[in-house]
């Protein structure tokens, strides 16, 4: 089983400590078949990284779901009330 990093690639979610802190969360790194992960990175080779501030804001009011990978991102991906 592979780890999926939702946020990628490294280098660029790891170049801010904000961004880096949200890469590295528990509920953002999901087991993957390597099979799988391999043709995801095919389909979507990266993820736009956040702006400052707005990772700021995600840091502070994103709601992980422990042991709920898809709630997870689906809070993620809500809106923010900045």
């Amino acid at each position: 089983m592979d780890v999926h990093h939702i946020l990628y690639t490294k280098d660029v979610w790891r170049s801010q400590a904000v961004t880096r802190t949200l890469r590295h969360h528990p509920m953002l790194k999901v087991p993957l078949d390597p099979t799988i992960h391999k043709r995801l990175h095919r389909k979507i080779p990266f993820v736009p990284i956040l702006d400052h501030f707005t990772a700021q804001a995600v840091v502070r009011d994103w709601e992980p779901v422990n042991g709920d990978y898809i709630a997870s991102v689906e809070n993620l991906m809500r809106p923010l009330s900045i």
